[in-house]
């Protein structure tokens, strides 16, 4: 009983009744209002004149409502829409835990009338047998059947949980039979489904409160009446007699429709019932589920398959062990052993269920995946730890026997085609459970030689290795991951993590083997390339589930086919595929084994040596011997994964530290280099980072670290060597007295991709040395950082160009501060030899760039030494002051430089913060860089400037003074990190957006400015504090801020489309009626027209579409973008008569007009657009309405309305116009309506703004185009493609025509022609032919003239 009081405790009965009485938006709720309202008010007047609802009790409106509602309860068919009673059930609901929880007694005693009332409501509603029967019925019958099994259910909770109703059991039953448990078999599926519903809380209740006798009276009685619907079912016939065989066929349908319906309920129902409650009906549903698959009548295979997923749907709440955690540590021996049981019986059944299934009805795929989660549920279940001690023995026993079999059931489920691809899925991602559970792990940690369980998994292996069969071929994009989980299974469940012995090996990989092979092999014997990569894939599961070095132990690379010409010791050509494979499935702790250093060395490099070696020999072509490298480089790829976690660098890594050295200046081979200094930054990030964790101070850790520390004074210097060498690679200019461009050409692109490559593996050598560095000795590491001190000093007084020299110098410095190994000695050694380079631009581009990088690491990595108070001051006027030598290119970097010293600050200290104003106007001029790095390097400097101030008023102020400069160029760059600054922080910081009203007060003067670039941003800012400002802090600044945007300068006609979205953006916000006097007089058509598009859009406006507001979260988009303008701010600018240019330039129009008349060849230039829609018009005159006033109506009948009437020739400087049609006369002055069969002006106009409000409802959306759509136009393409060919075919075509001028009146002399232009017509027999006579004749007629000078018309 607490839990229940619990739920309604929260919320006091006094808001309740203020909720109930207060109206909602639907009918109901004012309905209930209403009624709630009254109902209170009759309370209030007995309590002499309470007026609050905390005088209200509980009781007193449960009485008043009951009676209210059993005042309704009428023989009489009565009217829903006019009936009180919805209103009273939903008043009762809310109001019945309420009293049964403050005044038990009376609730207790009312409950009878309650349950009367309550049926008494469910039986006036009209019964419907049918869903067909629901047409006749008056609407709202429904929804007042489901209110009344909802106020049942709160009435049946509010009476079990009270510890005195024992008297009120009959009551309780009967209320629950007449006015719930009626319903389940309810045609209409919400009647039904909510009585589904309310049982189940009613039993939920049940099963969360204490276990008295009140409380299990439901339950208990859904046991029964669920046992008796299934065994009711059970006994029915199996053959029907003749004469009654139309009886029967209906009532067997009725029983097959009841038992789904309830089939679909105990599927929750068996979740919180008890073990006894899950057995009684578990036994039934297992006698029907025997029946079902049995029965072999093909006219019910449907039906029966369907009977048949209702079954396992609920079985499988039984049979699946995860619901053990709601049952409280009860005893579940006798779930166990009736699992067990029916574990074999489903097993038995295997070859009914596939025959059941095989003829593709619906529902065959789902019965099959239904049954094979029914035996893995049973199988894990029983192979878990939790299972009971009862059944462990008799579980050892079955084991053996029904897991091989089980693997082979769930198999068979997709041996056939019949299946659908997403049961096989679905059935392969059960066997992938089965396969990985613990009771397999446990079965392999456990087994012995001659126990069972050996006998056990080698039958698992062999039914599963059975997808390797072709009949699988269809499915095995799914079943073929099964298998390799297996095998990961296997040798995960059999090796430790640690490792093992060689016995445990050999044993391991005689199970594996075949499951492994069987794959390598199948990969030869299909030719298909889509089960090749399903076969690498799932190859690909198995070398990420065991490691590199264990699956290298299960395939021998060397063996071939007997057929392979392979030389002996390298790898089998029919197995190459496998090294690409592992090379891309190891990645880091993708599986629990350690890999060995050792094994690398011995077995990886020794096939490694082999391929070398053969590609050296004469008996290969030069192909087969590339072939052969490709290999070398493929095995030595493999070394960065054995990187990872080495077990044995203290043993290994010191002799393969040599042949690492050796094999990085390998020239044959210069792809090694990449790799193995990838190998080497990954083992060294990981030996530092187990240092790092290290708590215990482990030996191996200590002892790894140290071997690492030896070996780096072997392996650094080659690596700097290296660097040296990379950097002096270059393409050798060979003399030629070839001077052929081609040749210049191929040399200059192939120097360039050669630089390209050896870049790249610079950066891979100074990873390695940033990596390395960190353990290696100090006093070695500072003899190597003096070498190159020393080095970089010499090259930058050299005389000559030693500019890849210093290049090289500075990136093995910049590789050395990376590593933070520096001592801050060392550090300033290295500030002051970079800082001439920095300085000056004697030395190039590259090298101050370079520079600058190794100054960035610097700030980066020591922020304490670059901020340190006698050096901070030198380092500022450093980076500013290099201003006038600074290269292009370096430009980004400088400001890299200046935003980690930035980031170093301590706001507390005032000498940091004193710098800040110097910085920040180089940071504003950077803001307009025509770089874009530069762009974003200024604009992240901005913000860590303005997160160090932490006072971002201040900040403000320090760049709102910039406008004030005396160049548009810094003042538009002021503007421009406002609004950055506004974009970041105004919705978050209140600060900002207190000051924002000022700020954009003050923005808003510079709109009298002249200069393009301060107006364009000054318009952005406007926009992005238009959408963080509030509608009162924004609404006294309108005046200025529309006023300042409509100024007629130039930023107006070049930026209209950005202000016409601020204008949508604050019409929005506030309306037509209050922008509409602020816009200028000259421009309120704009308005009109913007009113005209919001109006049409409303009225066609589809369910769930936007208004066209487009979300821009980027800053960068916002300050740019032209999006959420309806028609691209083509209409800023209104005309006064003719098209606007929103007409001309939307999509659809455009597209019209283009395919209609083919007179546009652009439709992004406007001049064309308007040419175009010029020349597609109608040739007849329009009128003028300039001089006309908004609403006056033009008299066409008037004479002097001939005065406005103008000619299309005339020139009509207004562009855009609001007028929505042309006008056509004819040569007496009539006006002319167009028919279907000419140019609608008006639908193009309409169909332009239909365009229009696509684009609002889409917000700029790429609209996707069915594939219906797009064949339909295709083919109207293809067809008038087709009909002009035709007619070109058929047209006439004018004797000489092939030798007339295109640019001239004349005739041309052309390449390929037979005769000369004026030479003589040839005559040709077949022209003069009976059938040809006539054409030919019409081309001659088109160069004989007659006497008036037309051409001659035949006789």
């Amino acid at each position: 009983m607490d839990s229940f009081e619990d739920t309604y405790e929260a919320v006091p009965f006094s808001e309740v009744v203020e909720s109930l009485c207060t109206p909602g938006r639907d009918e109901n709720s004012t309905k209930t209002a209403a009624v709630a309202a009254a109902l209170v008010e009759v309370i209030q007047e007995k309590l002499m004149g309470a007026n609050s609802y905390d005088e209200v009790s509980p009781a007193a409106l449960f009485a008043s409502a009951l009676n209210a509602l059993d005042s309704t309860v009428t023989s009489d068919t009565i009217d829903v829409a006019s009936s009180p009673q919805l209103s009273l059930l939903e008043i009762l609901r809310q109001v019945i835990p309420y009293v049964s929880a403050s005044n038990p007694n009376l609730y207790l005693h009312q409950f009878s009338t309650t349950s009367r009332t309550l049926r008494g409501v469910v039986a006036s509603i009209p019964k419907s047998n049918h869903a067909q029967d629901q047409s006749k019925l008056s609407i709202g019958w429904n929804a007042l059947l489901r209110q009344s099994i909802r106020t049942a259910c709160v009435a049946l909770n509010g009476i079990i949980v009270l510890e005195n109703a024992k008297s009120m059991e009959k009551e309780i039953l009967k209320c629950f039979h007449s006015t719930i448990l009626q319903h389940f078999d309810d045609p209409r599926a919400k009647v039904r489904r909510q009585a589904h519903a309310s049982t189940l809380e009613l039993l939920h209740l049940s099963a969360s409160t204490e276990n008295t006798a009140m409380l299990k009276l439901i339950p208990d009685h859904m046991v029964e009446y669920s046992k008796h619907i299934l065994e009711a079912f059970l006994s029915s016939p199996g053959q029907m007699k003749k004469k009654k065989k139309k009886e029967n066929e209906f009532e067997t349908r009725e029983k097959y429709v009841r038992l789904m319906h309830l089939l679909s309920f105990l599927e929750s129902f068996l979740l919180i019932t008890n073990v006894a409650a899950r057995l009684k009906i578990g036994g039934v549903l297992m006698k029907i589920l025997e029946r079902i698959i049995s029965v072999e009548q093909i006219d019910d295979a449907l039906s029966n398959i369907l009977v048949a997923n209702g079954l396992m749907s609920a079985l499988l709440q039984i049979f699946d062990h995860s619901n053990r955690d709601n049952n409280h540590g009860l005893d579940l021996a006798d779930e166990d052993a009736f699992c067990a049981q029916q574990w074999a019986i489903l097993l038995q059944s295997s070859v009914k269920i596939v025959s059941m299934t095989k003829n593709g009805n619906e529902g065959s795929g789902e019965c099959r995946t239904l049954y094979s989660r029914a035996i893995v549920a049973i199988s894990t279940r029983l192979l878990s730890e939790n299972i009971s001690q009862a059944q462990k023995p008799v579980m050892d026993a079955l084991l053996p026997k029904l897991l091989p079999l089980s693997f082979t059931t769930v198999i068979n489920c997709v041996g056939d085609e019949d299946i659908s691809q997403d049961a096989v899925q679905s059935i392969c991602a059960e066997l992938s459970r089965l396969i990985r559970c613990d009771g397999i792990k446990k079965i392999l940690k456990n087994e012995t030689e001659t126990g069972t369980a050996v006998k056990c998994i080698e039958s698992c292996v062999g039914a599963v290795g059975k997808v390797l069969h072709f009949r699988f071929r269809s499915n095995w994009d799914a079943t073929l991951p099964c298998l390799a989980s297996l095998a990961v299974t296997i040798v995960q469940g059999m090796i430790p993590p640690s490792g093992s012995d060689e016995p445990s090996m050999a044993k391991m990989q005689a199970r594996v083997k075949p499951l492994v092979r069987g794959l390598v092999q199948l990969y030869a014997d299909v030719d298909d390339k889509n089960s090749k990569q399903i076969i690498e894939d799932s190859v690909g599961i198995v070398v990420k589930g065991v490691g590199a070095e264990v699956f290298m132990g299960l395939v021998n690379l060397s063996e071939g086919s007997k057929d392979s010409d392979v030389i002996h010791g390298a790898v089998s050509n029919d197995l190459a595929w496998i090294l690409n494979v592992i090379k891309s499935s190891i990645s880091a702790d993708s599986n629990p084994y350690r890999p060995r250093l050792s094994f690398f060395q011995s077995h990886v490099l020794g096939l490694a040596r082999k391929c070398d070696a053969a590609s050296s020999s004469d008996d290969l072509t030069a192909v087969e011997a590339s072939i052969q490298r490709t290999r070398v480089i493929d095995l030595w790829s493999l070394f960065p994964s054995f990187c990872v976690h080495a077990l044995d660098i203290e043993t290994t890594f010191p002799a393969l530290a040599q042949t690492l050295v050796r094999a990085m200046s390998d020239k044959r081979y210069p792809e090694l280099l990449a790799i193995i200094c990838t190998g080497i930054t990954v083992l060294s990030h990981d030996v530092m980072e187990r240092h790092e964790h290290d708590i215990s101070e482990d030996e191996t850790i200590v002892a790894d670290e140290r071997i690492v520390s030896e070996c780096s004074t072997k392996i650094l210097p080659s690596l700097f060597n290296l660097v040296e060498t990379l950097h002096g690679v270059g393409v050798s200019k060979k003399s030629s007295n070839n001077n052929d461009d081609m040749d210049v050409e191929d040399e200059a692109e192939g120097e360039k991709k050669i630089l390209s490559q050896e870049a790249q593996r610079v950066i891979a050598v100074t990873d390695a040395i940033a990596a390395l560095a960190p353990l290696a000795p100090d006093v070695f590491l500072k003899g190597l950082f003096k070498k190159v001190i020393q080095r970089l000093l010499a090259a930058s007084q050299s005389s000559e160009d030693e500019t890849e020299k210093m290049c090289t110098l500075l990136g093995l410095a910049q590789a050395l501060v990376k590593s933070k190994c520096l001592n801050d000695e060392s550090i300033s050694l290295l500030y002051r030899s970079i800082k001439p380079l920095i300085q000056s631009d004697e030395q190039g581009p590259r090298v101050q760039k370079r520079a600058y990088k190794v100054f960035a690491e610097i700030c980066q990595h020591y922020s304490s030494f670059v901020t340190a108070p006698e050096r901070l001051t030198e380092v500022m006027d450093l980076l500013i002051g290099a201003t006038m030598v600074l290269q292009v290119s370096a430009r980004h970097m400088r400001l890299r430089c200046i935003k980690f010293v930035v980031d170093g600050f301590d706001s507390n200290n005032r000498a940091q913060m004193d710098t800040i104003p110097n910085i920040v106007g180089e940071v504003l001029l950077s803001l307009k860089d025509a770089n874009g790095k530069t762009r974003e390097s200024a604009y992240q400097l901005l913000l860590s400037t303005a997160k160090v101030q932490n006072d971002i008023t201040k900040y403000c102020q320090i760049i709102v003074g910039a406008l004030a400069a005396r160049t548009p160029h810094m003042r538009s760059a002021a503007v421009m990190a406002l609004s950055r600054l506004v974009f970041e922080y105004a919705r978050v910081d209140f600060t900002m957006q207190n000051i924002l009203p000022n700020l954009l007060q003050t923005v808003i003067l510079l709109f009298d400015e002249t200069a393009r670039e301060v107006i364009k941003s000054v318009i952005g800012f406007v926009r992005v504090s238009v959408a963080a400002l509030n509608k009162d802090q924004l609404e006294p600044l309108l005046p200025e801020l529309v006023g300042g945007m409509m100024k007629y300068n130039r930023g107006k006609g070049r930026f209209r489309s950005k202000i016409k979205i601020i204008l949508k953006k604050l019409v929005r916000t506030y309306g037509y009626e209050t922008i509409t006097p602020l816009v200028p007089a000259n421009d309120t058509r704009l308005l009109n027209h913007m009113r005209k598009l919001a109006e049409r859009a409303a009225r066609r406006k589809a369910e769930n579409r936007q208004d066209g507001a487009t979300v821009i979260g980027d800053f960068d988009n916002m300050m740019d973008s032209d999006e959420d303008d309806s028609d691209n701010g083509r209409t800023l600018m209104t005309g006064v008569t003719g098209f606007t240019k929103l007409t001309v330039g939307s999509r659809k129009t455009t597209k019209t007009i283009v395919s209609a008349k083919s007179m546009a060849k652009s439709v992004n230039t406007t001049s064309k657009s308007m040419a175009s829609v010029k020349s597609t018009m109608s040739s007849g005159p329009r009128i003028d309405t300039s001089g006309e006033k908004d609403g006056d109506i033009l008299d066409m009948l008037d004479p002097k309305v001939t005065r406005n009437v103008k000619l299309n020739n005339d020139d009509d400087d207004d562009e855009f116009s609001d007028d929505d049609d042309v006008m056509e006369f004819d040569n007496s002055g009539k006006l002319i309506i167009a028919g279907d069969d000419k140019t609608n002006v008006a639908n193009v106009v309409d169909d332009a703004d239909d365009a229009e409000n696509d684009d609002i409802y889409r917000g700029k959306k790429r609209q996707r185009i069915s594939k219906y759509e797009n064949a339909v136009a295709s083919r109207e393409e293809s067809h008038v493609r087709k009909n002009q060919q035709k007619m070109k075919q058929n047209r006439t075509q004018a004797l000489g025509a092939a030798y007339k001028s295109k640019k001239a009146g004349g005739d041309v002399k052309k390449k390929d022609q037979k005769y000369e232009p004026y030479a003589y017509v040839p005559l040709d027999s077949k022209k003069f032919a009976k059938k040809t006579r006539s054409k030919t004749v019409e081309q001659m007629a088109t160069v004989v003239r007659g006497k008036s000078g037309s051409k001659r018309k035949r006789r």
